[in-house]
């Protein structure tokens, strides 16, 4: 446990470094001192709360297995922990004014750092097999605080509209909710598994890193935000009505015939979906190829982008890169209704995938798996 006390005091340090290199970066940004300063405080207090966190479980860095307590932090853990103090430094923007020039990039650079150590975290675990009752806290307690204040920034910002706070309430509503339910004596039921969770999580992550960086701008991130909302809402409300113990029974009678209906109809939209986005991406090739100054590199990206989406092939991640470019059309032309049909598209291929008939779906398991568990053979 000594040990464990000193890299205690190493954790404080190094999250006394970030703060000193992030007011020092942050000069060039903002003219007021005061602004730096008040970002100190709120991001230094967070800091302070990580710090007190820890102390309060060094105790739980054992295994669920043999329970030998470890007599380090080991690297799975500090990488957590960094990014724990990257989403204080994150925090610490708000209520202030975005930072100008090269600081600019510091609120969208920290959400995709910690965006990544999300996923690094949980791989070394696995992969070092120090996996600890520890880790699982650590991991848990700030799986959501990123998402909540990505979606604040990118509303304080103006990038999206104000309903996209749901995306960062939704969690902690649906916690206070169960607290709620179990402090009044009602039970509640185990959620169903579902595949779709960590899937919608995961989009949502990666749409807040995208744009806090200053490349898009309304109404393009407007319109995304409010596409990537729904399905959000409505897996938190499904999961919520299980917790109350509403369940429908849909193998039988009419609701069966409802659910066959909807299972034929759910395989059918990504076919439909990669069919509507290729005659897009054809019509906006032909545009641009036309154009009296071609951008070449458009060109090139809309080209690999509709044979990926024809052959099926990383369909999610093509999306995504569709979704970007369409992205940097707008920014320079928001009425070009075929760059929107490409990013309306694009957001819908993201969530539904290219379907069984897909060359290769490498990114899928990335998607619904966590980093470093093993692969079912054969």
């Amino acid at each position: 446990m000594d040990r464990l006390r000193r890299e205690w005091i190493l954790v404080g340090m190094a999250f006394g470094g970030f703060l000193a290199g992030g007011s020092a970066l942050l000069r060039a940004g903002w003219v007021s001192e005061r602004h730096v300063l008040q970002w100190g405080v709120v991001a230094g207090g967070l800091m302070g709360y990580i710090l007190a966190h820890l102390w309060k479980n060094l105790e739980k860095n054992y295994t669920s297995g043999d329970g030998g307590l470890y007599s380090t932090l080991g690297l799975a853990n500090w990488i957590t922990l960094v990014r724990a103090g990257g989403l204080a430094m994150l925090a610490g923007f708000l209520w202030l004014p975005r930072p100008a020039g090269i600081a600019e990039w510091i609120p969208g650079l920290l959400y995709f750092g910690a965006a990544l150590l999300d996923y690094l975290d949980g791989w070394v675990a696995r992969a070092t097999r120090r996996t600890s009752l520890l880790g699982e806290t650590l991991d848990m307690h700030w799986d959501g605080f990123g998402v909540l204040v990505g979606s604040c920034l990118l509303v304080q910002y103006g990038v999206v509209p104000v309903w996209y706070l749901l995306v960062g309430l939704a969690r902690y509503l649906f916690l206070l909710g169960m607290w709620v339910r179990n402090r009044i004596g009602l039970v509640n039921y185990p959620m169903p598994p579902s595949m779709t969770r960590r899937a919608l999580a995961g989009m949502q992550m990666g749409f807040i890193a995208v744009v806090l960086l200053p490349i898009y701008s309304p109404p393009v991130t407007q319109g995304a935000a409010t596409l990537l909302t729904f399905p959000l809402m409505g897996s938190f409300i499904r999961d919520w009505l299980a917790v109350c113990g509403l369940r429908w029974n849909w193998n039988t009678g009419v609701q069966g015939w409802i659910q066959t209906t909807l299972n034929m109809v759910w395989k059918w939209i990504p076919y439909l979906l990669r069919v509507a986005l290729a005659l897009n991406l054809v019509v906006v090739l032909c545009q641009e190829i036309r154009s009296p100054v071609p951008l070449w590199w458009m060109v090139g990206g809309t080209g690999l982008g509709l044979v990926l989406v024809v052959l099926g092939v990383l369909g999610r991640t093509s999306a995504l890169g569709l979704i970007l470019l369409s992205g940097l059309a707008l920014k320079g032309n928001a009425m070009n209704g075929w760059f929107w049909g490409v990013l309306l598209l694009g957001v819908a291929l993201m969530l539904t995938g290219t379907g069984r008939y897909s060359l290769w779906k490498a990114d899928e398991w990335m998607i619904y798996h966590r980093a470093g568990e093993t692969r079912p053979q054969g």
